[in-house]
């Protein structure tokens, strides 16, 4: 599963997590294991250890991957360099502020209205993903009044919150 990773690209943390992700047997092998074994294809007793290797996959995983989450994501995300924000080089009628899945709905209706749109999103990995499909967007935290100035809040028609954390849209809005 490793060097399926890499071939579609991703780095090491995405990597590992999808080894272990997919490295559960699924349940369909109890049925074709039990054919198997009807059809004296495979003796009993390796059919009974290969069901119980599935079913021992199938119960393990899912606290492999708590345990991943938990233990292996924080070192990686601890050694990760921070990321500087980038400047605003636009200037448009609307700032649309966070790019989850409420933010992309809205960014995609914008788009196809035709609507120029400034894009802020934290998170660096939905810049990238957003520049990927060929659109503008710029990372940055739209809870700093400077980054709201640099894209040119003071002026905005409309300024969309799409922030996933009601804390912070409530401080985008009161700096707005």
């Amino acid at each position: 599963m490793s060097i399926l990773g890499r071939l579609f690209g991703l780095n090491a943390l995405h990597n590992s997590g999808f080894a272990l992700a997919l490295a559960q047997d699924g349940e369909f092998a109890f049925v074709l294991f039990q054919l198997a074994g009807t059809l004296t294809i495979l003796p009993q007793t390796q059919e009974k250890f290969l069901t119980l290797v599935v079913a021992t996959s199938i119960a393990v995983t899912p606290l492999l991957i708590v345990l991943y989450n938990r233990l292996i994501v924080p070192k990686f995300l601890s050694v990760l360099p921070d990321r500087s924000f980038d400047s605003i080089e636009e200037d448009n009628p609307i700032i649309l502020a966070g790019y989850g899945r409420f933010g992309q709905v809205i960014g995609h209706f914008l788009n196809a209205q035709g609507i120029k749109t400034t894009v802020l999103e934290k998170n660096p990995d939905q810049i990238e993903l957003l520049r990927k499909f060929g659109f503008k967007g710029y990372s940055g935290d739209a809870s700093r009044l400077d980054l709201l100035h640099s894209a040119g809040a003071y002026k905005a028609k409309l300024l969309i919150v799409a922030v996933d954390d009601p804390e912070t849209s409530l401080e985008i809005v009161r700096l707005a």
